[in-house]
């Protein structure tokens, strides 16, 4: 498959992490699922996780699917181009 030989390292990685990340978040609630998305009062008291979490944070199975899909088409080339250190800071 010439598809899957042209994902890249990192984005091979952020497609991992995206997936476990949803299978883990989804039993945990909403609760759990507001406590990591980004909301800009919370991180000035003090929940600076967020900033990092927000990424991972996908609420459904199709926005989760177009996530990948967008690494999927997308990343490979930026990683290309910037090399793995600074796609993965970009990101």
């Amino acid at each position: 498959m010439d598809l899957l030989r042209r994902l890249t390292p990192g984005v091979k990685a952020l497609m991992a992490i995206h997936a476990l990340a949803w299978i883990i978040i989804q039993p945990l609630g909403s609760d759990f699922f507001r406590a990591i998305v980004l909301d800009p009062d919370a991180v000035l008291h003090g929940r600076i996780w967020q900033l990092v979490t927000h990424i991972f944070a996908v609420p459904n199975l199709g926005m989760l699917f177009f996530v990948l899909l967008a690494l999927f088409f997308f990343a490979p080339v930026v990683e290309q181009r910037l090399g793995r250190r600074r796609f993965l800071t970009l990101y």
